[in-house]
């Protein structure tokens, strides 16, 4: 019996901080949602699907101690080919960077509601 294997996964972790002490820490793992338009672009460069790329992400906003910090890492399965492998990458970065930078505005928003940070 095979078992599902996701072409997809997503790792978000969120760290808030106060004073230099973590005071909240999310982990989101799962597959990378996709517009249609996403999941299309993405179905050009699966292949054979037997490789697979890591691209990761890190941001911050922090002041003197408070704020947080946002990890995102995007893997993709894709074809084995140096061209498919180049692709994948292109592709993760762009899903990495997009993910972390909307993880980040969140964290930001978190961060005045907590009285943390102003806006």
């Amino acid at each position: 019996m095979h078992s599902y294997q996701p072409l997809t996964r997503l790792v978000v972790d969120r760290k808030l901080y106060h004073n230099d002490r973590e005071i909240d820490h999310e982990l989101y793992e799962g597959e990378v949602e996709m517009t249609q338009q996403q999941q299309d672009a993405y179905k050009a460069i699966i292949g054979d699907g037997l490789a697979t790329v890591t691209v990761s992400r890190t941001l911050s906003h922090k002041n003197y101690g408070s704020g947080g910090d946002v990890f995102v890492s995007v893997s993709l399965k894709c074809d084995q080919s140096s061209d498919g492998l180049a692709t994948a990458i292109e592709y993760a970065k762009q899903l990495a960077e997009d993910r972390a930078w909307n993880h980040l505005d969140q964290l930001r928003h978190q961060l005045v509601q907590r009285g943390i940070v102003q806006s």
